[in-house]
C-alpha cells in the first residue's frame, strides 16, 4: 500500500483507537502510549505489505495485541520481588520470612502463570510439591531430559524479570 492510502486509513482509526485504549488502561499518558504504539505498527506494516485483506480486522489484531503486551507490562511493573532470596522462597514458599510479604508472593505466582502450561505444571510440581524430576516426566511421559531443559527455561524467564537468582 502506498503511503498516501495508508495515512488515510491511518487517520480513520485514530479516534477509536484512541477509544479503545482509554477505556482500558490506567490513565490518559497509557493510552495516548498505546494508541501511538497500536498506529506506529499499524502504519508500519500498511506501507510494507500489499497482501493485507481486510485491514479492519488487521488494525483491531494489532490493537488487541499490543493491549495485551500493555497488560503484561504493566503487571511486571506493580510490584518488584527481590532477586536475592527467590530461589530460597521458591524451593519452600511455607516458610518465606518478613522480607517476602503476600503481595510479592501474589507477584511471583503471577509471573509462574505466564509460563507455559507444561512449564507452569513442571515449575509447580518441582518447587511447590517438591516432585523429584524423574517423577515429573514419569507422571507427564515425558523424557527426564526434557524436564530438566523446561525448568531450566523457566528459570531463565524468571531471571529475566528479576525473579530468580542464579546460584552464586
Amino acid at each position: 500500500m502506498n503511503k498516501c492510502d495508508a495515512e488515510k486509513m491511518i487517520t480513520e482509526y485514530l479516534k477509536p483507537i484512541f477509544g479503545f485504549a482509554l477505556k482500558r488502561c490506567k490513565n490518559v499518558q497509557d493510552a495516548e502510549d498505546l494508541s501511538q504504539n497500536i498506529i506506529l505498527k499499524a502504519y508500519r506494516t500498511l506501507i510494507s505489505r500489499d497482501d493485507i485483506g481486510q485491514p479492519d480486522k488487521f488494525i483491531w489484531t494489532i490493537a488487541h495485541n499490543a493491549l495485551s503486551n500493555y497488560y503484561r507490562g504493566a503487571s511486571r511493573q506493580m510490584i518488584g520481588v527481590a532477586a536475592e532470596g527467590v530461589e530460597y522462597l521458591l524451593t519452600d514458599p511455607d516458610s518465606f520470612t518478613d522480607e517476602f510479604d503476600y503481595q510479592q508472593i501474589d507477584r511471583l505466582q503471577k509471573e509462574i502463570a505466564y509460563l507455559s502450561k507444561l512449564q507452569r505444571g513442571i515449575v509447580i510440581a518441582y518447587y511447590f510439591e517438591n516432585k523429584k524430576q524423574s517423577e515429573i516426566a514419569a507422571e507427564l511421559g515425558i523424557p527426564l531430559g526434557t524436564v530438566k531443559w523446561h525448568l531450566f527455561e523457566a528459570k531463565k524467564e524468571l531471571k529475566r524479570y528479576g525473579y530468580y537468582e542464579a546460584d552464586k
